[in-house]
Order: structure tokens, then sequence, then C-alpha cells
């Protein structure tokens, strides 16, 4: 198999881990209800808060300058996502809630990078950027049929635009890295971490635990 032969395999391999895992969290999405919204935000809060630094530790560790500039460039796009979220859960008059394991272990996976993990953070990064393609219909279903407000959903919003963006440059520079040493790397990192976020996800979404009111 020659090396073109190889980028289109693997890109058509990625997004079928992109597609299988936004299908979960999709279905999750078509049957949450506010208070299963609720609980999502508290946990979007969660997994956004190391974002930025998780990201600048994946360019410092990585072996290129495109992967390099790549994390960096999210990083910069990515911060203050966590207060996007609290803000969305001020709006419904929530505070965030207790940081599920769930999150709290998909972050332990990343904590530190080496030359190699940031192949596997590469691909991880291709395929939860990519997802919001195949979500952004039931997104909008949800936001609709739960009449949320343009201040409670900010952070699904936001992140509408930004995935998008984001997952195509990302893409674009794992093909640039696709080669027979890399590709499994790239691969078995983006099939488990779409096991660990879509569980995240679908998780959250069906949590109704009752979170505390903003006392006024």
């Amino acid at each position: 198999m020659d090396k073109s032969e190889l980028i289109l395999k693997t890109t058509k391999e990625l997004k079928e881990i992109a597609e299988s895992g936004a299908n979960k969290i999709a279905l999750a999405m078509q049957e949450a209800t506010k208070a299963n919204y609720i609980n999502f935000v508290s946990m979007l809060y969660h997994y956004s808060v190391p974002g930025e630094a998780q990201l600048n530790k994946a360019a410092l560790a990585s072996p290129t300058a495109e992967m390099q500039r790549l994390f960096s460039t999210m990083a910069e796009e990515e911060a203050d996502h966590d207060i996007v979220a609290m803000k969305d859960m001020k709006s419904m008059g929530y505070k965030i809630g207790i940081e599920d394991e769930l999150v709290s272990s998909y972050h332990r996976q990343w904590d530190n990078f080496t030359e190699a993990k940031t192949y596997e953070y590469l691909g991880m990064n291709v395929v939860i950027e990519n997802a919001i393609h195949y979500l952004a219909q039931a997104v909008a279903k949800m936001v609709e049929r739960l009449e949320l407000s343009e201040k409670e959903c900010t952070w699904i919003r936001i992140h509408c635009v930004v995935d998008k963006r984001h997952g195509e440059a990302a893409l674009a520079c794992a093909q640039q890295h696709m080669n027979e040493h890399t590709i499994n790397s790239i691969v078995n990192g983006a099939r488990e971490d779409m096991e660990r976020f879509s569980n995240m996800f679908v998780s959250a979404l069906r949590k109704d635990t009752q979170l505390s009111y903003i006392s006024n």
C-alpha cells in the first residue's frame, strides 16, 4: 500500500470512529430531559477546565512544528471554555456539581505526554473535534425541544463552530503525519479516546441528579 492509499484508508477509519461515537451521543441527546441537560453542562465545565493546559503540554512534547502549531492554536481558542459552561449553568440558576469519575479518569489519560503519545493525542483530536459534524443536527433539535435560550447553551453553540474548524485542522495535520510508523498510534488513540469520550457524554446526558440552586 503506497502512502496515498494509506492516508485514504486511515482517514476513512478515523471518520467512521468519529461518526460511531457521535451517534451514541446523538441518541442520548434525543432522549435528554432538561434535568439531564443541566447535569450535562455541569460535566462540560469539568471537561473544559484542563483543556488549554493539556493542549499546551501536547504542543511542548510535539515532534514537529506542524503539530506544535496545531495544539498551540487550539489551546488559545479553547481558553476559558470552562467559564462559558459556568455561565450557562448560572443562566439556568444552578451551581456546578461535583466532578464525575468518568471525567477525572478521562483527563488522567492525558496528564503527561511523550513524543509517541502526541500521535495518539492527534488521533484523539481528529475524531473528537470532527464528531460535531455528525452531532450538529442532534444539538439543534435538543436545543429546540428543551426550549433552551441562547444564554443556556452557549458552550454547545460555540463548539458547533469551533470544533468544525479544529476538526478540519486536526485531520489535515494527521494526514501530514501518517506513515507506517505513526498510523497505529493515531488510530488507536482515536478509537480508545472516542470510547471514553462518548461514554462520558452519554452518562452526563442520562444523569438527573438534583444539583444545587444558586442562592439569591
